[in-house]
């Protein structure tokens, strides 16, 4: 039983069960382009930065909360290319996409509610 609450400790402080995966300059073009109506959301981070430390339980929560309707990716800044072809030049900078196509950008620790207002904008269906 110690073992098993010890595991399950472990899993939730490295944050296995997260909902936001992690994207590679391998894989983000294919994750980008899926063409199944979703939301695609990038969140462009570095472990360095305190405001992507704040944003990040929030990107999680918008996961799990919309997950039929959206997909949450995270990509380091520090480990991979693909924001330097992309022009980041902040973090954390939020992309949003649908069927490959770039809908929106925001740059900076927003609330949940202005990620939420902006995926409501691009067909984010929320129950009343």
């Amino acid at each position: 039983m110690q073992k098993t609450i010890t595991l399950l400790l472990f899993a939730v402080s490295f944050n296995l069960f997260s909902q936001v995966q992690e994207l590679t300059d391998a894989n983000v073009k294919s994750k980008l382009n899926i063409n199944d109506g979703k939301i695609v959301v990038v969140d462009f981070y570095a472990t360095w930065c305190g405001p992507c430390k704040i944003i990040a339980p929030i990107m999680e929560e918008v996961s799990k909360e919309y997950s039929k309707q959206v997909s949450i990716y995270k990509l380091n800044v520090d480990k991979h290319i693909f924001d330097d072809q992309v022009g980041i030049r902040a973090m954390p900078t939020l992309y949003f996409y649908k069927n490959g196509i770039l809908l929106e950008q925001v740059v900076g620790a927003v609330s949940k509610e202005k990620i939420l207002q902006v995926l409501k904008k691009h067909g984010l269906k929320v129950a009343s």
